[in-house]
């Protein structure tokens, strides 16, 4: 198989996952909403005193990196529970019968988990902005911002596809992921300062 042959298969899959990504609103609600929600609840409870504490003028700019990688880790997991349904309703046996690269779906689901990333980031940092998050470098620095996002995205969802391919049920990894998230996420200086 040629790279242009896998990649064009990449693609498909990727296309593939956008799809039921933008069909379900629970993950489009979880990758705009629920980090613009947590963004405003936590500069009305948080910021002034941050503020303060740290005599800096913006609180967004500590909360929004934060909330990224929050946005980040939470949204790999309805990524990891698409393919475990796929695992358990017969749809990778079909791809398998196919001539198709055994990596497609995986890399396809990947690739559209670092898709939904970019659009996670340009929307909290586009929100950030009128609240006091300021980029401070070249646009070089931007970009590897955004891409160092896309990478922190295909990085969980990696981990959420491991757990999901090797998991006997859908409960045995979705609620452990999310406890390992939140761990990390409540227990990281990216909300308030140690």
């Amino acid at each position: 198989m040629t790279t242009v042959e896998l990649s064009r298969q990449y693609l498909v899959f990727a296309d593939r996952s956008v799809r039921r990504l933008l069909r379900s609103p629970e993950i489009v609600i979880a990758t705009a909403g629920f980090p613009l929600i947590l963004f405003l609840s936590l500069l009305a409870v948080f910021g002034s005193a941050v503020q303060d504490f740290e005599g800096t003028d913006s609180y967004a700019q500590r909360l929004v990196p934060t909330l990224i990688v929050s946005g980040l880790m939470f949204g790999s997991i309805g990524t990891a529970v698409g393919y475990f349904t796929d695992l358990n309703d017969g749809f990778m046996d079909r791809i398998r019968s196919l001539p198709v690269a055994a990596s497609g779906p995986l890399a396809g689901a990947a690739l559209s988990e670092a898709i939904r990333a970019l659009v996670a980031v340009v929307v909290l940092v586009a929100v950030g902005y009128p609240f006091g998050f300021r980029f401070s470098g070249s646009i070089v620095e931007i970009v590897l911002f955004v891409l160092l996002g896309m990478l922190g995205a295909f990085t969980f969802v990696w981990l959420g596809l491991a757990f999901a391919g090797s998991a006997d049920t859908q409960e045995s990894f979705g609620p452990p992921l999310s406890a390992l998230f939140l761990f990390l996420l409540f227990f990281s200086e990216g909300m308030v300062p140690l």
